[in-house]
C-alpha cells in the first residue's frame, strides 16, 4: 500500500510541474513579440517535420509565427499580421 501511496503522490508532483505546449510557446514569444507570456494566447499550433507554426496574440495584434527543432533551441520567427 506504501509504495502505491508514494507513485501516485511521486506523479500527482510531477505533472503539478508539467507545462503545456502553450505555455512553452508563449515563454518563447515573450522577447520576440514585447508582451509578458501571461498575456500572449498561443492556438493553432501545426507540426511540419521539423518546423512548428503557430499563431500568437497579445494586446490586440496577431502574429504568425514558426521555430525550428526543439523547443528553446532558438528564438521563434514572428511576423505581425496586417
Amino acid at each position: 500500500m506504501k509504495k502505491v501511496t508514494v507513485v501516485l503522490l511521486a506523479f500527482l508532483l510531477l505533472s503539478a510541474c508539467a507545462t503545456t505546449r502553450e505555455e512553452r510557446f508563449a515563454r518563447m514569444t515573450v522577447g520576440v513579440i514585447g508582451c509578458p507570456q501571461e498575456e500572449i494566447k498561443i492556438t493553432d499550433i501545426q507540426d511540419d517535420y521539423s518546423y512548428i507554426y503557430y499563431s500568437a496574440e497579445c494586446r490586440g495584434k496577431k502574429f504568425e509565427c514558426s521555430t525550428w527543432g526543439i523547443y528553446d533551441s532558438a528564438p521563434p520567427q514572428c511576423k505581425e499580421e496586417e
